[in-house]
């Protein structure tokens, strides 16, 4: 089957001589069908590209948002019919307006790129990395209890910390911070875990930058306010 004048498929018939010989003709039959099917196909993926495009972000090749707002609701659902953990992740890149200021976007792209290979190479194929805004960064670690979550961000905390960012003014490095949440051990809403993320995530600037920090209850007091 040609699809978009490549090779898209290959069926394959196989008979005895005396099934040939009964149902002689099939070949015409199946090309005909295929010829038929071919233009559906190609629509279908088409449409599946394009979905995907407008999933992923441009410039790290990562999911954005309009992912997770898709498909939030079946990930969680499944992550509680199975009692099984998630961890939630926000990552900022710490001074990160600085670089822009001061070296130019130019650079501050590379650096949005180059955290983006790092995440990549770190996470497993069944964890989510999406490009969140900006400087910003999610990672969904299905399946994952708070130790490996903890650890999975440290070795993305670390290998950021010792790149060299290559600049025309010299090498560059620049730090991460990282909040930490559970879900649904901190909340029974993903958003709410996001949430408390973010809140660990600000404590994690507050407390220096460059660290890691679990969301904790006190973080989080009866207003409303951190």
């Amino acid at each position: 089957m040609m699809l978009s004048g490549r090779i898209g498929g290959v069926l394959q018939i196989v008979m005895t001589q005396e099934e040939a010989e009964e149902h002689h003709g099939i070949e015409q039959t199946a090309q005909i069908y295929l010829n038929q099917a071919a233009p559906v196909i190609e629509s279908r993926q088409l449409m599946q590209s394009l979905k995907n495009t407008a999933m992923r972000d441009p410039m790290t090749g990562l999911y954005n948002r309009r992912f997770i707002e898709d498909y939030i609701e079946s990930l969680t659902a499944g992550i509680v019919r199975q009692q099984s953990f998630m961890g939630v992740l926000m990552l900022d890149v710490d001074f990160f307006k600085k670089v822009n200021d001061e070296y130019g976007h130019d650079v501050g792209d590379e650096i949005i790129r180059g955290l983006a290979d790092i995440i990549k190479k770190t996470v497993r194929t069944s964890d989510l990395a999406i490009r969140y805004g900006g400087e910003e960064f999610m990672l969904l670690l299905p399946n994952t209890e708070e130790k490996g979550t903890r650890e999975l961000a440290e070795r993305i905390r670390v290998e950021m910390e010792s790149h060299a960012f290559q600049t025309p003014k010299g090498p560059l490095k620049k730090t991460l911070s990282v909040g930490v949440s559970m879900f649904p051990e901190d909340g029974k809403g993903f958003w709410e875990c996001v949430k408390y993320a973010d809140i660990a995530l600000y404590k994690a600037k507050e407390g220096g930058r460059n660290q890691v920090v679990r969301f904790q209850r006190e973080m989080w007091d009866e207003k409303g306010e951190y």
